[in-house]
């Protein structure tokens, strides 16, 4: 067998485990768009996908399945996650981990469903907009070890969120519009989901953007450190947390020697309860957006 022959098979093996979510033909439809994607370099639109597989013929069929095609949606995403669970590297230390985020699609036209206007914070050069109309998708996926290298990610699901200010119709001739729902509570809902899918222990990772206000710890979790039930990597737990805020203001102060090592999270609690500044990026990628952030405080 051919190493082409093999890896069509194992391709093929791969898109049968979603034949259940689909009708025999939108089945055939979506393997043919999902190859399409994987194959395609460029933009990833209708036009470029029948190229990408040399069959230009197929772009009305393969744009009306993808306007008005109907499958379930959560027995795709359950299937993509069990075979991603079987994948190198899923597990770390015991924990799922998956990460979440939210993403800009630039969609225009009058005929796009579901598009809202955003800012760009990524519009740094003069000539590009500032505001744009786009999809916001809120997206999970998991988090793959990659021994000596940045870790994997592979997206598993997603959710489109919409202002609350401009919430489509559910359709053009239903008065009423699509829900609102904020993107912490998508993404509450897509690590949900993950959890209930493949159940064990799971951890989620997101970025500052999330953490919208300071809410009491759930029982067992401490504010401001990870306790030792909850650290992936034991040994890590018996190293001190540094903290360059708090650490330059101890050398500073010029009282007394310096302290001997903290337990794992001391620190950060320390600088927590003062509202220090946390660097969290190294000195020598530069002074990029993001690169200090404000720690709340407790009772903020």
């Amino acid at each position: 067998m051919t190493d082409a022959t093999l890896l069509w098979s194992t391709w093929q093996a791969l898109l049968q485990s979603f034949a259940w979510a689909f009708t025999r033909p939108g089945h055939r439809r979506f393997a043919e768009w999902v190859t399409a994607l994987a194959l395609n370099v460029e933009e990833h639109t209708i036009t470029q996908s029948t190229l990408a597989i040399e069959r230009p013929a197929d772009w009305k069929a393969m744009e009306t399945f993808a306007e008005y095609g109907a499958w379930r949606a959560d027995s795709v995403t359950r299937s993509l996650a069990r075979l991603v669970e079987k994948a190198p590297g899923r597990l770390w230390h015991g924990y799922h981990v998956s990460a979440v985020d939210d993403t800009k699609v630039h969609r225009s036209g009058p005929h796009v469903w579901g598009t809202c206007t955003f800012h760009e914070y990524t519009a740094r050069c003069p000539n590009r907009a500032t505001t744009v109309l786009a999809h916001n998708w809120v997206a999970l996926g998991a988090v793959l070890e990659n021994p000596g290298r940045p870790a994997w990610f592979l997206p598993l699901s997603g959710r489109l969120y919409f202002r609350k200010s401009q919430l489509p119709r559910l359709s053009p001739t239903s008065g009423r519009t699509e829900p609102f729902r904020t993107k912490c509570e998508l993404a509450v809902d897509l690590i949900r989901e993950q959890a209930g899918t493949l159940g064990g222990r799971h951890l989620a990772a997101f970025d500052g953007g999330y953490a919208l206000r300071t809410r009491d710890p759930a029982p067992g979790v401490a504010r401001g450190r990870l306790t030792p039930h909850r650290v992936p990597d034991p040994p890590a737990a018996r190293r001190p947390v540094v903290c360059p805020a708090a650490r330059a203001a101890s050398l500073e102060s010029g009282v007394g020697p310096p302290a001997a090592a903290a337990p794992p999270g001391w620190l950060v609690d320390e600088a927590l309860a003062r509202g220090d500044r946390l660097r969290l990026r190294p000195p020598a990628e530069g002074p990029l957006e993001g690169d200090h952030l404000r720690v709340a405080g407790l009772g903020a």
